[in-house]
């Protein structure tokens, strides 16, 4: 039996449903830190319980969190559903100027639309705007990717996702203006977050 294969059932890649004895398998491999945990944390995700979302959270905080913490984030809030659960850690996250884990930060930002979904937060919805907006920090695309999404302007800007953007263009105008109407928030400054 390998993580691998079960994986790609649990994606219906391959025919089958994911039996109780994979799920334990891949619980064994989450618990004793060894073998294919990428695919662990996947098959969890996808074919877990809430119960589980103990045993992934460790990887938050355990001595791997920099090779699977954002993964582990993205397991318990997109696929286990536990939104509600982790809504404090990603504010904290995005919030934050040191990183829990490596690119921690970004993968918070890349979960704000689930954050937002059902959910007001017109403080951190500025605070995303600013980090957009600051030219000087690294998750700035991350951030403008969210605002996106959290907006559903997806097919209503040109460029989506850009890495390399103008502060000035029509789309980060676009993002700007409607973000600024959501949240209520100053349209932002171009320089140096201050959230």
């Amino acid at each position: 039996m390998r993580a691998r294969e079960i994986l790609e059932k649990a994606r219906g890649r391959k025919p089958g449903d994911v039996s109780r004895p994979e799920i334990e398998y891949v619980r064994k491999i989450l618990r004793d830190r060894e073998g294919d945990i990428q695919s662990a944390l996947l098959v969890i995700g996808l074919c877990g319980d809430k119960g589980d979302a103990e045993l992934v959270e460790a990887y938050l905080y355990n001595e791997d969190r920099n090779v699977f913490g954002g993964l582990a984030l993205t397991t318990l809030v997109r696929h286990m559903g536990l939104v509600a659960e982790y809504r404090i850690a990603v504010r904290k996250l995005i919030l934050e100027e040191s990183e829990t884990f490596e690119q921690s930060r970004m993968t918070a930002l890349h979960l704000a639309d689930e954050y937002f979904d059902g959910y007001e937060d017109p403080s951190l919805g500025c605070a995303i705007l600013q980090i957009m907006f600051d030219t000087e920090d690294s998750d700035r695309s991350s951030a403008r990717l969210a605002l996106v999404r959290i907006l559903g302007i997806e097919h209503t800007v040109e460029h989506a996702f850009s890495v390399n953007f103008d502060n000035y263009d029509d789309d980060s105008l676009e993002i700007a203006s409607k973000a600024a109407e959501k949240f209520g928030c100053p349209f932002p400054i171009v320089g140096k977050s201050k959230h």
